[in-house]
């Protein structure tokens, strides 16, 4: 019975929580393709890479990979900054949901709109780290034998440069998200206690938080 229930209800997370299954659930995986993050991301990707492009034309290999493993450091202390922030966020916003509001929203069918704003975070963070594991990687081959060609270089910080900014831009809508769900949450709440007390449905205003929902 438990393999029929649907995304929707709450039970199907019971053990349907693991990152593997949540980002198939949710589609977020998307993002990274078709969103105006990625597009923005490719953007900034494209004009920083050939940036980079041009220091190596004008430097030697010597001061390249000085300069690069110097800016990897930096910029790796700036995700793990970002990595707190989102377990920051995560952690403020799993407080401000409770077991009632939780209880209105799978009443409504609409468990998996709040699960797919509350995964955002989870994917982030799994960038993060993975953006992470590119910088260490490149960090550590500059110390290696490896040649290296202006096309090399190109390519490669055209894939780290946009994982980079992807992350970064995701995590900047995030803000904006926990604004949503905080306004969202309270709506709920307050729609719940109200209906049973008086002798009609708050039809309209069901409707409007429907909405904000599904277009999440």
């Amino acid at each position: 019975m438990g393999e029929n229930l649907s995304p929707k209800n709450i039970e199907y997370y019971y053990k349907k929580n693991r990152f593997i299954n949540l980002i198939f659930t949710s589609k977020k995986w998307r993002d990274l393709i078709k969103s105006k993050e990625a597009f923005v991301s490719l953007v900034l990707a494209i004009i920083f890479s050939m940036i980079i492009r041009e220091i190596y034309q004008t430097n030697s290999t010597q001061n390249f990979c000085s300069l690069i493993g110097m800016a990897l450091l930096t910029l790796s202390a700036g995700l793990l900054g970002v990595l707190g922030f989102l377990v920051g966020g995560l952690a403020i916003i799993s407080g401000t949901i409770s077991n009632k509001i939780l209880k209105n929203i799978n009443t409504e069918d609409k468990f998996d709109h709040l699960i797919n704003i509350v995964f955002v975070f989870y994917f982030n963070g799994a960038l993060v780290g993975f953006t992470l594991v590119l910088f260490l990687s490149l960090y550590l081959s500059l110390y290696t034998n490896w040649s290296i060609s202006e096309l090399k270089v190109f390519i490669i910080s055209l894939i780290i440069n946009y994982f980079f900014w992807f992350t970064i831009i995701y995590a900047v809508m995030l803000l904006g998200t926990c604004l949503r769900l905080l306004v969202l949450t309270y709506k709920f709440e307050n729609e719940r206690e109200l209906t049973p007390t008086v002798g009609f449905q708050l039809q309209p205003k069901s409707n409007s938080i429907k909405k904000q929902f599904e277009n999440q």
